[in-house]
């Protein structure tokens, strides 16, 4: 990529070397339920004679594991040495006691009945050809071979061996998933393609497509998914194509699946500690073990994380105050394991995550506008000139802005942040969870309670000028869940899981503005600014427009959903499976919203209704006493006269300027608390998936699966008349078809998933362009809004490939590829995109175009080369290498927002104990300062994450 001024130059130069009840009521029901009903097997339903995870290796090599979970590694020259393998993700005791109960994806059943017929015999098995990487590289996708479903998982181990303990950096070693740019409002998730929230943030007033569960607590809202810091994990897993015949939440794209290591009754005490560039200071500490040996354990996590930005706010005020894409995050996490018979334990989990600050919005390095539109018109016109246009330069370029700096738009246009009252993005997390499981003689029983709570807020800046001293949103949020399986034991011509899911959320939302002292002279158009600009008076005026005034609009949700689900594999022979899901989930949604102004600031006398006027400021006959009064208060307070009517013409006309402004900015579209109409229906899902096992090595299948997600309760605009729009907005459904092969090769060296898939999604919600019959009837012409909405049909098909292979010696590698093609299907009207801004219709029809953050090809390859060295050392080498291919980042797939694709580079080079008991490694991330960027537009881009050193310090007891 070249480095010119506008694309990018300054990157190396500034990159620095509700109606919810109390949870326990929740608890409580939980456990009362489970004494009453009967507690299963893997909720996924996945075939039961899918064998116990043995990992691939060389048979050169042996490990004989002990009770402590060390292991002797023997290779073919009688070498032995000892390491801790952690055999099962580090939760064997746990997981002996969980019993694959909680599973509500293929991936969460897989993982936990290896793992519980593992754990039970840990003390006397010896495992041919397990190696410490292959316990983080191959054994978790081996895990699913025999699962008929697309699914990428990566290990904890692999994770922590780079610190990638972001959404974004463990989205880099997945398959066909990313994280698309902004804070945990704004962000989106995609899979396949296809974004996971409309309009890229959208609150709680709608369901993320891509579901996320942590610990069997699914998360009803896109910001709890977005603050997930991957800590002490066992797994990362991501179930492609529509979910909810196992338990959770519906979903049309597909779940990721977090799993965090539980306690157990070894005891445990872990800690590491990173120092990087940017004052990264990284710290992570995990204890546990018994209690009461045999019947109580516990495991106790902390993490704190603290590091600058690369990017340093320029505000001449207060230099360097702020950085951005800082980090500041704390996180603590408390797990009990009680196991008072063989047959029945409970997992209680609490965690918190007190509020950080980071810088995240404002991010943005500004660009020069194009000259002209696609047509040819001109996009910028001087001030002063006929059709002056309403630019971010022409707005700097007035003298309101260059007598206080003559390069008010240099400035704008060079410093990559210019900040004057950006005060970051806050939020924190509390939560918890309780998980009862209970072993009967013919049915296993769970139950999951859950609770999380959220907190948001952005204060947002704009440039060094005092234009919006604090706007964005405040958001409370809270949800409470509960679901109960029931599972069968297997062995039988049918496995099933069945049971009932309920989940009740609810937030506030709060969308405020707070315009400051030079919001006015801003935002005011070319015509108002000429008639206020040239004289004290007039300036006076449009200052005291917008200076102090205070928008707010509330948006209060409350959600209900409540489902019944089931799934059964049919053994028809013996290689031969028949897998069946059905759910029926009811929907209640409700939104009600206000928009009101909270604070009139200094221009009080100016609001709309103050008093009277025509276009030209003359006073209307309609005026009351109290009105004239108002008038006549302004005319002594700005012009010194005591009559309004003794204002000349030239002077009513800055009145009519200055209050134009007032009521274009933010007396517009105010309206009292007003309830939306609701979402209430019933949505059917299902799935029917054939599997046949071809040998031992080998299962191949076919899959349809269908998913659903709930309609939409909005409140999308404001009539000419000054009433609320209600829309409701139709739930999305999807329908997804997949053929898949997937199986290990090479005497066992190589496993190896693959898989074709087409899907079909009907009323994809999203921002959407449509003939508003309200507005039209309204205005006496046909009259478009852009609401969220449906786009009636989008398509996607492609190829995804998840493998690991460990034929080589030393050497363990992992890949995930795929191939994409997300695009509008049927006819939809979108906005033009700003290269087509100076048409008479600000719309055209997409059909055929490609989703935005779409890209056709991605791709991620890591791996370990580790070698004994110095007797009992180990030396390592660690990467991780992700591709994303070219991509559009303008839902209007603007030409000037194709965002060119790239690869980053992650390495770790250490050097420690063989059985890990201490270990130094050297971190580079970003390892070739790849210039790239998260998002571009015509008039500004987000530039990526240069390069960044660390070193990491870990060892344990």
């Amino acid at each position: 990529m070249s480095a010119s001024a506008s694309d990018g130059s300054w990157y190396l130069a500034n990159a620095r070397s509700h109606s919810a009840g109390p949870v326990g009521a929740v608890l409580l029901i939980g456990a009362a339920l489970l004494v009453v009903t009967p507690q299963a097997r893997a909720a996924d339903g996945a075939p039961q004679q899918t064998p116990a995870v043995t990992a691939a290796t060389p048979p050169a090599d042996t490990v004989a594991a002990n009770a402590s979970g060390a292991a002797t590694i023997t290779d073919t020259n009688g070498n032995a040495t000892t390491a801790n393998t952690t055999i099962a993700s580090n939760a064997a005791t746990a997981a002996n006691a969980t019993t694959a109960s909680n599973a509500t994806t293929a991936s969460d059943t897989a993982a936990a009945d290896s793992t519980a017929d593992n754990s039970s015999q840990l003390s006397e098995v010896t495992v041919q050809g397990t190696k410490i990487a292959e316990q983080q590289y191959v054994a978790p996708l081996q895990a699913e071979k025999n699962v008929p479903q697309s699914i990428s998982i990566v290990s904890g181990q692999e994770l922590q061996s780079l610190d990638a303990l972001n959404i974004t950096e463990v989205f880099q070693r997945l398959g066909n998933i990313q994280w698309n740019f902004g804070n945990p409002m704004t962000g989106s998730l995609s899979i396949r393609g296809v974004s996971s929230s409309a309009g890229g943030g959208s609150g709680s007033t709608i369901d993320p497509s891509l579901g996320i569960v942590v610990d069997g607590v699914p998360y009803a809202t896109l910001p709890l998914a977005t603050q997930i810091d991957l800590v002490d994990v066992a797994t990362v897993a991501v179930d492609r194509g529509p979910q909810g015949t196992t338990g959770g939440m519906n979903t049309s794209t597909g779940t990721i699946t977090v799993t965090d290591n539980a306690p157990s009754f070894t005891p445990e005490a872990d800690a590491s500690l990173t120092l990087g560039q940017l004052q990264a200071v990284i710290g992570q500490a995990v204890f546990g073990g018994p209690v009461i040996d045999d019947l109580l354990a516990w495991r106790a996590t902390f993490y704190r994380d603290q590091q600058e930005g690369p990017y340093f706010d320029s505000y001449e005020g207060d230099p360097r105050r702020y950085s951005w894409d800082n980090t500041d995050r704390t996180l603590g996490r408390l797990q009990f394991l009680l196991t008072p018979t063989d047959d029945f334990n409970a997992l209680l989990g609490v965690t918190s995550k007190p509020k950080g600050i980071e810088f995240t919005n404002g991010l943005a390095q500004p660009l020069q506008e194009p000259a002209t539109y696609a047509n040819g018109a001109p996009t910028y016109i001087a001030n002063g000139l006929p059709g002056a246009t309403n630019t971010v330069q022409n707005k700097l370029t007035r003298p309101y802005f260059t007598s206080a700096n003559p390069q008010a738009y240099q400035d704008y246009l060079n410093d990559p942040v210019l900040e004057a009252t950006d005060q970051g993005i806050q939020t924190g997390e509390d939560g918890g969870f309780l998980k009862l499981n209970w072993n009967l003689p013919a049915v296993t029983l769970n139950s999951t309670s859950g609770f999380e709570q959220l907190w948001f807020q952005a204060s947002n800046g704009t440039t060094e000028w005092d234009i919006d001293p604090d706007s964005g949103v405040y958001q409370r949020y809270r949800q409470e869940s509960e679901q109960i399986t029931a599972t069968s034991k297997p062995g039988g011509f049918v496995d099933y899981v069945g049971g009932l899911f309920y989940l009740q959320d609810s937030s506030v939302t709060d969308t405020r503005s707070l315009y400051g002292s030079d919001a006015g002279a801003y935002d005011a158009n070319a015509s108002q600014y000429a008639t206020l600009g040239t004289n004290g008076t007039g300036l006076s005026l449009m200052e005291d427009s917008l200076d102090g005034l205070y928008s707010q609009a509330y948006t209060y949700a409350h959600n209900k959903t409540a489902a019944a689900f089931a799934e059964a594999n049919w053994h028809l022979t013996s290689p031969l499976t028949l897998t069946t899901g059905f759910r029926e989930t009811h929907e209640n949604r409700q939104t009600s919203q206000n928009s009101l102004i909270t604070s009139n600031g200094f221009g009080a006398l100016l609001d709309p209704t103050a008093f009277l006027t025509s276009s030209s400021g003359a006073l209307s006959a309609s005026n009351t006493a109290a009105q004239i009064a108002a008038a006549n208060a302004l005319a002594q307070e700005y012009f010194d006269v005591s009559s309004y009517s003794s204002l000349t013409a030239a002077q009513q006309a800055e009145v009519a300027a200055a209050k134009a402004i007032r009521s274009g900015n933010a007396y517009h579209n105010l309206y009292g608390t007003t309830a939306a109409q609701p979402y209430i229906g019933t949505l059917p899902s299902g799935d029917v998936r054939l599997s046949y096992q071809f040998d031992a090595d080998r299962t191949g299948y076919i899959s349809w699966q269908r998913g659903v997600k709930p309609g939409i309760s909005q409140i999308s605009n404001v009539g000419t008349n000054g009433v609320p729009i209600s829309r409701l907005i139709a739930p999305e459904q999807s329908n997804s078809y997949e053929i898949g092969l997937k199986g290990d090769y090479l005497h066992q060296t190589l496993t190896a998933n693959a898989d074709f898939f087409y899907d079909l999604l009907h009323n994809f919600q999203q921002t959407v362009t449509i003939y508003d019959p309200v507005l039209s009837a309204e205005n006496g012409v046909a009259t478009y809004d852009s609401i969220t909405g449906n786009a009636p049909m989008v398509e996607i098909n492609g190829f995804e490939l998840d493998s690991a292979y460990a034929g080589i010696r030393n050497l363990t590698l992992r890949f995930a590829g795929d191939y994409n093609h997300a695009f509008y299907r049927d006819s939809i009207l979108l906005a033009d995109p700003v290269e087509d801004g100076n048409l008479a219709t600000s719309y055209y029809n997409a059909k055929g175009q490609d989703l935005a953050n779409a890209p056709k090809f991605s791709g991620n390859l890591s791996g370990e080369y580790a070698v004994p060295v110095l007797g009992s050392k180990i030396f390592h080498l660690n990467f991780n290498y992700h591709y994303i291919g070219r991509t559009n980042s303008d839902p209007s797939n603007s030409e000037y927002a194709w965002v060119p694709g790239y690869g980053l580079a992650d390495f770790g080079i250490g050097i420690g104990r063989q059985d890990r008991k201490f270990d130094v490694n050297f971190l580079v991330k970003n390892a070739f300062n790849t210039e790239y960027y998260e998002s571009r537009t015509w008039t500004q881009y987000i530039p990526g994450i240069p390069r960044w050193f660390g070193i990491n310090f870990s060892g344990s007891l």
